[in-house]
């Protein structure tokens, strides 16, 4: 019974100390919401290193939200301590995921996560297209950080790495890919992540189909043509590819 009385008197110790962790970071976003994104950075910053804050993920995901939005404002990119803002950002996305395992706070931020995505997916895919495997394949990384089911960043990543000769990274990020499609446990939640799978699999495709396997082409596009069978760019390139 001394045990059980012990036990509950530690649970009514920290449960009063986890509710504060998770309101005291209104501050944060108040600072946020008025735009004041230094102030921000500076408060957050501090909760990163304070010994009851350092391995919550909202302080992080504030620091990446603010650099995120600092990264469109000529006053910021102008200065010197900011002109690398939107790499920042993705670098404290990475920190942001690393803290939260279950990615609970994905949802209550989507905007901000979706247009990020939107704004990774054009760096990257410029990066491709120029043939700057090397540099692309943060942008993707960084999705996969934040939506580890991203079957269209793992097959972008994957061709990054096939392209850089970097063949067990590549065949690691193919397979992952692969089984996301094949259990169809990969993420559809909005059209951004939606957009870049089909994208990534119409460049698969299409590379295979340069390089005489359409066979393989077909089979990589099978595991998605429900999804995108009433889409007319995939039905293009899905019928030039079986036919």
């Amino acid at each position: 019974m001394k045990i059980k009385i012990l036990s509950l008197v530690a649970v009514m110790l920290i449960a009063p100390f986890a509710r504060a962790q998770e309101t005291e970071f209104k501050d944060l976003l108040s600072l946020f919401v008025d735009q004041k994104y230094e102030k921000v950075l500076n408060k957050a910053e501090n909760y990163t290193v304070g010994d009851a804050t350092k391995k919550h993920p909202l302080p992080y995901l504030y620091i990446a939200m603010s650099l995120y939005e600092m990264s469109k404002i000529e006053k910021y990119t102008q200065m010197e301590e900011y002109k690398n803002a939107f790499k920042d950002a993705m670098k404290y996305t990475s920190k942001y995921a690393a803290k939260d395992k279950e990615k609970k706070y994905v949802g209550d931020f989507p905007d901000f996560f979706v247009n990020l995505r939107k704004d990774l997916t054009v760096e990257g895919d410029i990066q491709y297209e120029a043939g700057k495997f090397t540099k692309a394949k943060s942008f993707y990384d960084c999705m996969i950080d934040f939506d580890p089911n991203d079957a269209g960043a793992h097959l972008m990543l994957a061709l990054c790495f096939a392209h850089a000769k970097a063949v067990k990274d590549s065949d690691t990020e193919f397979a992952k890919a692969k089984e996301l499609l094949v259990s169809q446990t990969y993420s559809t939640d909005n059209e951004e992540v939606k957009k870049l799978l089909k994208n990534a699999l119409i460049t698969y495709a299409n590379e295979l189909g340069d390089a005489n396997d359409k066979k393989k082409a077909a089979e990589w596009m099978g595991y998605a043509n429900e999804l995108f069978m009433d889409d007319p760019e995939w039905q293009i390139n899905y019928n030039s590819i079986t036919q």
